[in-house]
């Protein structure tokens, strides 16, 4: 069970990856790079679920 949690978190991670901003933490102060992380997050998860059915 531990094993699907992390794999799921690992994926978000590399998905955050291909956000450079996040990717090299281009914001260097917590007030500004926590709201981009979030919109990030909110971006891939949007992207997830809203591609339409096949």
């Amino acid at each position: 069970m531990a094993y699907k949690g992390r794999n799921m978190v690992e994926r978000v991670f590399n998905r955050m990856k291909h956000y450079r901003r996040a990717a090299t933490r281009h914001d260097r102060l917590d007030e500004t790079f926590l709201p981009n992380l979030q919109l990030i997050l909110i971006a891939i998860y949007l992207k997830k679920h809203s591609q339409k059915p096949n």
